[in-house]
């Protein structure tokens, strides 16, 4: 720790060469956060409160189904 603190400009030149790099690795590796398939799915789960009606969760469900669409 020392080393680093007493080494400053050697410590941040290197800390930029290794994101410049991983940057730089970006478009060999790629980056997706959906597939590029036909079918996308995505889960959400939802848990109601106690003593919410059925009716009232499935409001709720619906509004938030639109939401997301």
């Amino acid at each position: 720790m020392n080393g680093a603190l007493n080494h400053k400009i050697l410590t941040f030149g290197g800390a930029v060469l290794v994101l410049v790099a991983s940057l730089m690795l970006v478009p060999k590796i790629g980056a997706s956060f959906l597939s590029s398939d036909e079918e996308k799915e995505i889960m959400v789960t939802f848990n109601p409160h106690p003593g919410e009606t059925v009716s009232d969760v499935k409001k709720k469900s619906g509004s938030s189904g639109r939401k997301i669409s």
